[in-house]
């Protein structure tokens, strides 16, 4: 999409209290996760701001056609995300009684057995971008996830590959 195309798509919404905190929300059709999806760009003082119009035009460009192949580092990535919560969580909702131990409570309760179950445990909450950070591509795509329903995970993306994991 060009420049022209994703302003004339989106919505600019001007914080008039301070213009630096406006934002820019676009909604996309993502192959990647097989959805029509609201990006939000925060930071964004006007569309005629640059360099930061560049960015997130080169941003929803990356969404719309975000490699497949990246599904292998970001199943691995919420993999270990999982077994460390159900590891060092005790879940108040699950009954340890007929266990071992609380982690293969926690494995039953939440019926988690591998990479493949994790990433289909997932919604997708959020993709935010930052407007205020230029040098780069990046993006945080949120989720939440049974495991972490309070938290969730958010997956820092910098130039297409996988960055970060809180």
């Amino acid at each position: 999409m060009t420049k022209e195309e994703i302003i004339s798509k989106g919505n600019f919404v001007l914080n008039k209290s301070n213009f630096e905190y406006s934002e820019f929300r676009i909604n996309l059709y993502l192959d990647f996760f097989k959805t029509d999806f609201e990006v939000i760009f925060t930071n964004l003082p006007s569309t005629e701001s640059e360099p930061q119009m560049t960015v997130l035009t080169e941003i929803v460009n990356e969404l719309i056609n975000y490699d497949i192949d990246n599904k292998k580092w970001l199943k691995q990535e919420v993999w270990e995300h999982y077994k460390i919560c159900v590891e060092n969580t005790s879940y108040g909702m699950v009954d340890d009684s007929g266990f071992d131990n609380e982690i293969d409570a926690n494995i039953a309760h939440f019926k988690i057995y591998n990479e493949d179950d994790a990433f289909n445990a997932l919604e997708l909450s959020e993709i935010i971008s930052d407007m205020d950070f230029t040098d780069y591509r990046y993006f945080n795509l949120i989720f939440k996830c049974p495991w972490d329903d309070e938290h969730g995970i958010w997956i820092g993306v910098k130039n297409g590959k996988f960055d970060s994991i809180n």
